[in-house]
């Protein structure tokens, strides 16, 4: 679709813009590529990060299993778990 005129096309021709040598977001940056995108900060915070939500989901994993072992226990030995009065 060529969106100038707005027909169908079978070919595309890009039309590239001339560069302007006096634009400085193209000329080259006098700072070294790095070869790590992160900087140390960001990947000290990305692990303490991770390591906590797999503590987390651990520990609540853990505090469900024991709780439904509990409630399956006391429904198990006849004790009503929650007694409300005209409810029957």
């Amino acid at each position: 679709m060529d969106i100038r005129n707005y027909t169908w096309v079978n070919m595309f021709e890009a039309i590239q813009k001339p560069k302007n040598p006096d634009d400085p977001s193209t000329k080259p940056s006098t700072s070294t590529p790095t070869e790590n995108p992160l900087p140390e900060n960001n990947k000290n915070k990305v692990v303490v990060g991770v390591l906590s939500g797999i503590i987390g989901v651990t520990f609540l994993s853990i505090i469900g299993f024991l709780g439904h072992k509990w409630l399956k226990k006391r429904k198990q030995d006849g004790i009503e778990i929650l007694n409300i009065p005209g409810s029957n």
